[in-house]
């Protein structure tokens, strides 16, 4: 799950969707009492993907902090250190390239971090 997210936060770069091809190639969860959890969440992680690849960031933060995802934050997300920020730093590349001028606001929901950012 971790190489998932952190190919996740490799945007604009095909990581993710090379992770999730090798993923027919991986062996089938031999121990009976713990299910696997990817069937469950690999749905959340591409709807993740690809708000991200889209460049819709703040439906990415929205989506990223809904109850949908409480149980991804708190159970795999939490051990893969840095994930928030690369993932700012994916939508900071993007505006980069995008804008010459950007609002704090608009930044603000851009990188999740809104009413958070001061000059």
């Amino acid at each position: 799950m971790n190489i998932l997210l952190k190919a996740l936060t490799a945007e604009p770069f095909p990581d993710f969707n090379l992770c999730i091809s090798l993923l027919d190639d991986r062996p089938v969860n031999s121990n009976p009492d713990e299910p696997d959890p990817l069937p469950v969440l690999l749905p959340l992680l591409t709807n993740l993907y690809n708000l991200l690849h889209q460049c819709r960031f703040p439906s990415f933060w929205t989506f990223y902090h809904s109850d949908d995802l409480e149980s991804l934050r708190e159970n795999y997300i939490i051990e893969c250190v840095g994930f928030e920020d690369a993932v700012r730093e994916v939508a900071a590349r993007a505006m980069k390239a995008t804008f010459t001028r950007i609002g704090l606001e608009r930044l603000g929901t851009y990188v999740g971090l809104s009413g958070s950012l001061e000059v």
